[in-house]
């Protein structure tokens, strides 16, 4: 049988990656309003931050030696 109990420290850096990612994701307009300013669209800002989000996770992916499939698996 499978156990679903996470180990201590693996719960506890969940909870970190979860409160770092809320902020981040919270910090998003301190980011975006300065560019609206600039006369960048929204659809610029969404394109570039997502393909920033892609680039970063494929570096990780390459660091960690690791290929697309385990992303699903």
């Amino acid at each position: 049988m499978v156990s679903n109990v996470l180990h201590p420290t693996m719960q506890a850096k969940g909870y970190a990656l979860a409160i770092v990612g809320s902020m981040c994701y919270g910090l998003n307009p301190l980011f975006a309003l300065p560019l609206y300013a600039q006369g960048v669209d929204p659809v610029s800002v969404l394109f570039y931050r997502y393909s920033f989000a892609v680039l970063l996770i494929g570096m990780l992916l390459i660091i960690k030696g690791e290929g697309l499939k385990s992303l699903w698996c």
